[in-house]
C-alpha cells in the first residue's frame, strides 16, 4: 500500500477556484448570446417552414416594444426586457434574411445541357483543389436583365487565370445532386442558398475571359485572398503551410 508523504504541500481550497467555474446566470447567457440564440431560433424556424408572416411581425413589433422599455422604461424593467427583446428581433431578423436569400436564390436559372459541351463566361472566385490534386473551379456568372447573377462549380485545369480574373472554358454541367443517402449530406440544398446552378465537367483548360466589370469589390478580394494563399504555402510548404492557408484566407 502506498503512503503519501505528509511532508507533500496541499494546495489551498482558494486555489482551486477558478473563474470559469464561477460565473453566474448573467455571464453566461448576456445581449451578444441571446441575439445570436435569436438568430440561430429564426434561421431554424424558416428552414423548416414553421415561420409564418404572422409571427415574424409579432416577433418583430414584441422586440420593438421590448428595445423601447430596455432604453427608457423604468429602471427595474430595462435588464428583464433587453434579452428577451433582442432574442426576438434576432429572430424576426433571421426570418426577414433567410426570406430575402430564398427569393434570389429561387431566381437562378436551372441549368443542364444534357451531356453536351456550353460555354461558361464570367469571374474565377475560388480554386478548390482536393487530396487528388484535381482542381475544381467556382466560376461566377454575371447577371443580365431579369437573371441574378449565379456559381457554376467545374471539375477543370485553370490554366493560366486566377482568381479575381475573367474566365471562359467549355463544360459539360448539370443541376447539383441532391444527397445519395437519407440523411447524408445534402449539396443540391447549400448549393441553392450559394446561388450555385450547376456542376459539371470542362473538356479542356479555361482560358482568359472577356472582360467584365461586375462584382469589382469581390474580385479584388479573391485576388488577394488567392496572393495570400501562394505566399503562406511559399513560405511554409507542405502540409502545414496549406493548413495556414486555409485557417488566415479561407482558401
Amino acid at each position: 500500500m502506498l503512503h503519501p508523504d505528509a511532508s507533500l504541500p496541499r494546495p489551498a481550497a482558494g486555489d482551486l477556484k477558478k473563474s470559469l467555474l464561477t460565473f453566474g446566470t448573467k455571464a453566461l447567457f448576456g445581449p451578444a448570446i441571446a441575439l445570436a440564440l435569436g438568430v440561430a431560433t429564426g434561421s431554424a424556424l424558416y428552414v423548416n417552414g414553421l415561420a409564418p408572416a404572422g409571427l415574424v411581425a409579432t416577433a418583430a413589433c414584441l422586440a420593438a416594444a421590448g428595445l423601447l422599455a430596455a432604453w427608457r422604461g423604468p429602471p427595474a424593467l430595462r435588464a428583464q426586457a433587453l434579452l428577451p427583446a433582442l432574442l426576438l428581433a434576432g429572430l424576426a431578423l433571421a426570418c426577414v434574411r433567410a426570406d430575402d436569400r430564398t427569393r434570389h436564390a429561387a431566381a437562378v436559372p436551372a441549368i443542364d445541357t444534357q451531356g453536351r459541351a456550353v460555354t461558361v463566361e464570367g469571374w474565377l472566385a475560388a480554386i478548390d483543389t482536393g487530396a487528388s490534386g484535381r482542381a475544381r473551379l467556382m466560376v461566377r456568372v454575371p447577371g443580365e436583365a431579369g437573371t441574378p447573377s449565379y456559381s457554376v462549380r467545374v471539375l477543370a485545369s485553370p490554366g493560366d487565370v486566377r482568381p479575381g480574373e475573367a474566365i471562359a472554358l467549355e463544360a459539360v454541367l448539370a443541376p447539383p445532386r441532391m444527397a445519395a443517402v437519407p440523411g447524408g449530406y445534402d449539396f443540391a440544398f447549400h448549393a441553392f442558398f450559394r446561388r450555385i446552378a450547376a456542376t459539371g465537367y470542362a473538356i479542356a483548360p479555361a482560358r482568359d475571359g472577356p472582360e467584365i466589370a461586375a462584382d469589382p469589390l469581390r474580385r479584388r478580394l479573391a485576388g488577394l485572398r488567392w496572393r495570400m494563399a501562394e505566399r503562406i504555402a511559399a513560405r511554409i510548404p507542405g502540409r502545414s503551410g496549406a493548413l495556414a492557408a486555409a485557417l488566415l484566407t479561407g482558401d
